[in-house]
């Protein structure tokens, strides 16, 4: 009995010291702008395939609803997190490369998106 006690006490121990890594603020908002912009990103790349057929038909419309839900989502974003500095900027846009890297490569749409 006291050695299973032991036992006990030395795993919750041993759990209760595990730390978490903290999470890094930049990291949250790039993921949080992927997620905002892929609706938008694969509608973009899906039209451009399709423009390439002449017989295709492009569907404007659906674009620019997307991209309206992208900046309503983005302005959401800004303002919970505020205007970021040029360095948590260059941090979180290298986190999106990672994250998802069809954003990374359009840096256009994310700066019209936040409206610079």
């Amino acid at each position: 009995m006291k050695r299973t006690f032991s036992i006990l006490v030395v795993y919750i121990g041993f759990c209760s010291c595990q730390v978490e890594k903290p999470i890094d603020k930049n990291q949250v908002i790039a993921k949080s702008y992927c997620e905002c912009t892929h609706g938008l990103i694969v509608l973009n790349n899906r039209n451009q395939q399709l423009s390439a057929d002449t017989n295709a038909v492009l569907n404007l419309q659906a674009i620019q609803t997307e991209f309206e839900s992208a900046k309503t989502c983005t302005a959401t974003l800004m303002a919970r997190y505020g205007k970021l500095s040029a360095d948590d900027q260059k941090a979180v846009m290298a986190h999106v490369a990672t994250t998802c890297p069809a954003l990374a490569h359009k840096p256009e749409l994310l700066r019209e998106l936040l409206g610079q």
